[in-house]
């Protein structure tokens, strides 16, 4: 997508792909990247301190310039895991131009994700997440009472329940594997 006009600029691309493997296994692979183009066209003062004074061609503030995100996912008939990242550059606690001021700045970082689910009948599955896999600690905001760190890892593990079957599951599976080794 490029927008043009008044608005910021912006490129992106996304891909996607799917893989059949033997014994009902798929892969997927997707991903994306964001390119941002952000400044403002005319100089101002805000009374909001987002803002402040502002000078034409000056950044906006939290936009990153550089984003993206991968994920693989691995899914069976009764079963579904994936690992994600996602990652974002550098950005401005203030608008401004060139260099980010060391004190102004919300480094880039990047966070690992991961998601299992398990289908354990037609209308339930558990699941499990996991946030900042890898515990990293970086700095997601700098507002609006100064430095904000990231989530530590996080974990969540729950159970769906949902009015639409979405196959046999795993009991149904097992099942049927049972049935057939009887010859029934």
């Amino acid at each position: 997508m490029i927008g043009a006009g008044k608005g910021p600029l912006s490129v992106e691309a996304v891909f996607g792909q799917n893989f059949e493997l033997p014994a009902d296994l798929g892969l997927g692979i997707e991903g994306s990247y964001t390119w941002t183009g952000s400044t403002f066209r005319s100089d101002f003062h805000s009374a909001s301190p987002q803002f402040g004074s502002v000078k034409a061609g000056d950044s906006l503030p939290y936009v990153p310039e550089h984003q993206g995100s991968a994920s693989l996912s691995l899914v069976t008939p009764a079963t579904s895991i994936e690992l994600a990242l996602a990652a974002k550059g550098p950005m401005r606690d203030l608008p401004g131009q060139g260099d980010i001021d060391e004190g102004l700045l919300v480094p880039a970082h990047a966070n690992l994700d991961l998601a299992v689910d398990l289908q354990i009948l037609p209308n339930l599955a558990l699941y499990a997440t996991v946030n900042n896999l890898a515990n990293n600690s970086y700095i997601v905001s700098r507002r609006p009472y100064g430095v904000r760190g990231a989530r530590p890892i996080h974990a969540m593990f729950g159970v769906k329940l949902s009015a639409q079957k979405k196959g046999p599951g795993l009991v149904g599976l097992i099942r049927e594997k049972v049935d057939r080794s009887k010859g029934l």
